[in-house]
């Protein structure tokens, strides 16, 4: 039997993001017990990530057993099907260990132990969503590691940095997907191992503030919602940076699916937002107040406007031109080509002319949002 011993490397894997994650919002508040209540109180409260194995269904179980000792378990827990709920959550936050939680490095100790992938001591199986990557090609080809599947363990202590990283990261579940937004592999490289604290802080209110407005929009539809969140996050973020002084955030959000009794990771895509992207300088030379061309863009992408409404029904008449008004949107805020912002104006007077006799009301929207650049060129 082959053992080898190594540590968590940081990568674009989820487990990898969900264990690094857990730790750098741990120290960017300080304490474990503080960082749970916070997060208690930034999940909404009809969020759900469902235990959908049967096996994962005791695993809160066996948590709850290793804070608190099974007497207590079996007299005040009941079963638990929803990683978010906040009961759980709230039991983890009150427990000595984690009041007294210090992160150490071993916490991030793998071991490869027969048919076990173990991080710190392998106590508790790991959850099935945790399990996404699905360990294989783990080593090198003198062992048969690249096509063996492996159980996930992990101990108690790391089981809450994972946690912590669930919660942190967690953006909504939305059209049969969960998303999650993490930093980008070399931002956390460089978090972990130099330790900037004002950073760390100032990079999560940029996340946080990301995750905060994407949320609903996600809700409402996942037609391309990339395309969305980059436009929201560009046109939204950008005073916050400049507040806390960032000149870009490098960021990487994960679409997952439930398969069965598993996950499966759909996309994980890389976004960029700068704090004075290009596109600034095109407002200066097209736009009378920069600042209101950006506020009206906001408002045109709330989920409860017409444009994402819209969009939300794929059997809207105006459909595929909403598409081009997007990616017009996008080719101009994102990729700084003011031909994009032509496409755009085009394609919601196209959107009007199609509506107009049918849909006055929605007509009437649309011929809001022109009149608006007629006031802001």
């Amino acid at each position: 039997m082959i053992n080898l011993e190594y540590s968590l490397p940081v990568d674009s894997t989820f487990l990898s993001n969900i264990l690094y994650e857990g730790v750098l919002r741990y120290l960017s508040i300080g304490s474990m017990d503080k960082a749970f209540k916070i997060m208690l109180q930034r999940i909404p409260d009809n969020e759900r990530i469902y235990i959908i194995s049967k096996n994962d269904r005791k695993i809160p179980r066996y948590i709850i057993n290793a804070l608190y000792g099974e007497e207590f378990l079996e007299q005040n827990v009941e079963d638990v099907r929803n990683l978010l709920d906040k009961n759980f959550i709230e039991l983890i936050a009150n427990s000595e260990t984690v009041k007294n939680f210090v992160f150490s490095s071993d916490l991030f100790k793998i071991k490869i132990q027969g048919n076990s992938f173990v991080i710190g001591n392998g106590k508790i199986t790991g959850f099935q969503l945790l399990k996404v990557d699905r360990y294989t090609g783990i080593s090198s080809l003198e062992t048969n590691f690249t096509t063996k599947q492996y159980t996930l363990r992990l101990s108690i202590e790391s089981y809450l940095l994972a946690l912590l990283g669930i919660y942190s990261s967690f953006v909504t579940y939305a059209n049969g997907y969960y998303f999650f937004l993490f930093l980008s592999p070399d931002r956390v490289i460089d978090f972990y191992f130099n330790r900037p604290l004002q950073k760390i802080i100032n990079f999560f209110r940029i996340k946080d503030k990301i995750i905060d407005e994407v949320r609903e929009i996600l809700k409402k539809t996942i037609v391309m919602e990339l395309m969305i969140i980059e436009l929201i996050a560009n046109t939204t973020i950008m005073k916050l940076m400049k507040e806390v002084n960032l000149d870009s955030a490098s960021l990487f959000l994960f679409r997952i699916a439930p398969e069965g009794q598993t996950y499966k990771i759909y996309e994980s895509t890389p976004i960029t937002i700068y704090s004075k992207p290009v596109f600034h300088d095109l407002c200066k030379k097209y736009f009378r107040s920069e600042e209101r061309f950006i506020e009206r863009i906001h408002s045109m992408l709330r989920p409860d406007e017409v444009i994402l409404t819209r969009l939300a029904k794929a059997n809207s008449i105006e459909y595929n031109n909403l598409i081009k008004a997007i990616y017009g949107l996008y080719r101009f805020i994102v990729l700084s080509n003011v031909n994009g912002l032509h496409e755009f104006i085009r394609e919601i007077l196209n959107a009007y002319e199609k509506t107009k006799n049918e849909y006055p009301r929605i007509a009437r929207e649309y011929q809001r949002i022109l009149k608006t650049f007629s006031y802001i060129f």
